[in-house]
């Protein structure tokens, strides 16, 4: 993978592509993420594949991206897992740092761009509804709640975009 063509480059942030190297900061990230909001980590199930960022993701033609902070501490985390025509947008963590800048809606967007540009229909996600900056975001974007139930034992609600109906091009 040449890292360059992965980098995401947003206004006071660089997001790269993250490796089996990341595992441990990017675990803890989004590990006191959770905790902040009252969620349970699950490294023995629905986080196991942190443990094997490039396994998980890279290989099965998806993606997972850090942003560091200057001392090198991870402050964003984003990933994207194929299932088909359909991507699952995953692991969408910013710090409270980076948080009210406006740089979840351009990684949104960005990320939409992404998905449409490698092929896929629509994007899914799962979320919980103590995240409501997120749902916000999520919504504003034009995700639609398809239930409010998930295959995610954290998650209590499933969003779906058809990215045709989104598409920048029409």
């Amino acid at each position: 993978m040449n890292e360059t063509d992965h980098c995401i480059r947003l206004p006071g942030l660089v997001m790269r592509p993250a490796t089996d190297a990341d595992a441990d900061a990017v675990e803890k990230h989004i590990f006191t993420i959770l905790r902040a909001y009252g969620l349970r980590p699950d490294p023995a199930g629905v986080d196991r594949d942190l443990r094997h960022i490039e396994e998980a993701f890279w290989r099965l033609g998806g993606a997972f991206w850090v942003a560091e902070s200057d001392n090198g501490q991870i402050v964003a985390t984003v990933a994207m897992k194929p299932d088909g025509a359909v991507v699952e947008l995953q692991k969408m963590y910013f710090s409270p740092v980076i948080r009210g800048r406006g740089l979840g809606k351009k990684l949104l967007e960005w990320l939409l761009d992404w998905a449409r540009e490698q092929g896929y229909r629509s994007v899914v996600l799962d979320t919980a509804s103590v995240l409501e900056e997120a749902i916000a975001l999520y919504e504003k974007a034009g995700f639609q709640l398809v239930c409010e139930d998930s295959k995610v034992p954290r998650c209590d609600r499933t969003y779906h975009i058809d990215l045709k109906d989104t598409d920048h091009d029409e």
